[in-house]
């Protein structure tokens, strides 16, 4: 027998229902698509760099992740801005708020 609520429906309940949910995929999907398209003039500016991007923008940057995210909270920049280490090294790195 299933456990009451399927995982599926926890997650879309804690995005805030499901309308909040598809805006916050939708708007995750914008910003690494930005993210993606510019990253070569990025790692050019912002080499070895914590980015963050928002809006389909570069809202902050620093060498420091703990600085990054403290620069935001400042800024009330809401926790689905995208945060990424980018590298001209391949290097793999995810970070979640």
């Amino acid at each position: 027998m299933p456990a009451q609520g399927s995982l599926k429906e926890r997650a879309i309940e804690a995005a805030g229902g499901m309308a909040e949910f598809k805006r916050k995929s939708e708007s995750y999907s914008e910003n690494l698509r930005f993210l993606e398209s510019y990253k070569p003039e990025l790692i050019k500016t912002h080499d070895k760099m914590w980015v963050a991007i928002y809006n389909s923008s570069l809202i902050a940057s620093s060498k420091n992740l703990p600085d990054l995210v403290k620069t935001l909270d400042k800024q009330g920049v809401p926790e689905e801005a995208l945060i990424q280490y980018i590298s001209s090294e391949n290097i793999l790195t995810l970070y979640a708020r």
